[in-house]
């Protein structure tokens, strides 16, 4: 949309914006910039003397929680705020206000709107091709020149794609849901508060809310969850992923939880169509339970795989093995689609894993760290307790092999030259881990299963 300021659509000017507050943050220069860098999701580094940026604060889940424009002049932040979102915004922030030395103070100042023909002013907070905004304080007696309404202001901003939420709306979105990603947050700056959930969010490539919407609404769930338990061991290709519904990414950092996923799928269907799905679903959850009852599990792994690092760096059949270079052709095009899907199916991982260890003779420690520098949903507890179960130690003697009718069976028949030790013992390990008893106690969920079951043959 091209914006003809002439012809009086956007016109430059200023005006008093009532509905704003400033809150002068209060420290030495140094302190307050810190502590607002550490705060907020902009980067304030940028920021020059005169000039202002939007921004917004974010709870420790990635939720924000205000939106408001940062405000350099004379030196000093002002964070200037709708008034509904004042107390939330100095209650966030309240208690790292102290540790970092810096305080709170809502001014009297008026808060200035300007509106600028591009190129006119250095400093603005957005702008487009045509126009720039800004705002700055006056104390009192300002006069207005080339004096603009409110409707104009709020045009502006509309047509630049600024959005400001309601009071109602805090705590309900995640940057990336409603596009501040673009306007408020730098990725390149370091942390705030709720970082590593909005950075996930980002660099997955997708939303938290769009994807609960495709765990109720998509085809998986409308067409296919009822037959999960028939086809769901089936692997038709990366192109088609229909018969799975592919969340573990999601649930691994954190943008979904095992529980949200479960409440959804239970108000589609009922729990004896669910009940398969359910199950795997609170397998990361049993295993990162379990891992975290044993650390030394984890502990030994680290250890044994820097020794076995070592050992395997230049042999022929390992490297053979992480290229995609063996004999055998459905793990040589399972390492290329692990390379660049960063994902695999969960039986075509136990098929991997089984012809790692026990047809290609290599530790599984390797294996798990090939897994866990490629899959997107790499889970330390989930990818490690995996391959020690494959292997045999996990369960101690029962391990699991791949055998060529299976593959050919579960792939539909998409691969040949599928030779494999079909035959060998499972992997001998002398430790034992004892857990460590721990309080898991926590306020009980607003959602309740008392049917979810495991199989008990399975729990170690």
């Amino acid at each position: 949309m091209k914006i003809d300021i002439d012809n009086n659509l956007i016109i430059p000017g200023s005006l008093e914006i009532s509905d704003l507050k400033a809150i002068k943050v209060i420290g030495e220069p140094n302190k307050v910039e810190d502590f607002l860098q550490g705060q907020i999701t902009s980067d304030i580094s940028l920021l020059n003397n005169g000039a202002s940026q939007l921004s917004c604060i974010c709870d420790h889940k990635g939720q924000v929680m205000a939106d408001f424009i940062v405000l350099k002049q004379d030196n000093e932040f002002f964070i200037i705020i709708q008034k509904d979102f004042i107390s939330i915004f100095t209650g966030e922030l309240e208690i790292f206000a102290k540790f970092g030395s810096v305080s709170f103070d809502v001014c009297d100042h008026k808060i200035i709107g300007e509106i600028y023909n591009k190129g006119d002013s250095d400093n603005f907070y957005y702008s487009n091709d045509e126009f720039e905004l800004n705002l700055h304080l006056k104390k009192s007696n300002y006069k207005n020149k080339n004096s603009i309404n409110l409707d104009m202001w709020n045009a502006a901003n509309k047509i630049l794609g600024i959005l400001h939420l309601d009071k109602s709306d805090s705590g309900k979105f995640r940057p990336l849901e409603i596009n501040f990603d673009k306007q408020r947050v730098s990725f390149e700056k370091g942390c705030f508060r709720g970082q590593e959930i909005v950075a996930r969010m980002k660099y997955l490539g997708i939303d938290r809310r769009k994807f609960c919407t495709f765990i109720v609404n998509n085809d998986f769930v409308e067409n296919n969850l009822g037959e999960y338990s028939k086809l769901r061991n089936f692997d038709f290709g990366p192109d088609k992923r229909s018969n799975i519904s592919c969340i573990s990414p999601y649930i691994s950092h954190g943008i979904l939880n095992e529980l949200e996923v479960i409440d959804k799928a239970l108000k589609k269907f009922s729990f004896s169509k669910n009940e398969k799905f359910i199950q795997e679903v609170l397998w990361r959850t049993y295993w990162k339970g379990w891992l975290e009852l044993r650390p030394n599990v984890w502990t030994d792994y680290i250890i044994e795989l820097k020794i076995i690092r070592e050992k395997y760096k230049d042999n022929k059949d390992y490297l053979n093995a992480i290229d995609g270079n063996t004999n055998i052709e459905c793990f040589n095009e399972w390492v290329k689609e692990l390379k660049e899907f960063n994902y695999l199916h969960n039986h075509t991982r136990m098929w991997f894993a089984s012809i790692w260890i026990f047809t290609l003779n290599l530790p599984w420690q390797l294996g798990a760290e090939f897994f866990m520098k490629h899959l997107y949903d790499g889970d330390a507890a989930s990818n490690t307790l995996g391959w020690r179960w494959v292997a045999g130690i996990q369960t101690q003697g029962k391990h699991y092999l791949a055998s060529e009718w299976n593959i050919k069976k579960f792939t539909n028949n998409r691969f040949n030259n599928i030779n494999l030790n079909e035959n060998a013992p499972p992997k001998v390990s002398e430790k034992i881990y004892k857990a460590v008893l721990k309080d898991f106690s926590n306020p009980v969920s607003s959602v309740s299963y008392t049917h979810l079951t495991l199989p008990t043959s399975d729990l170690v």
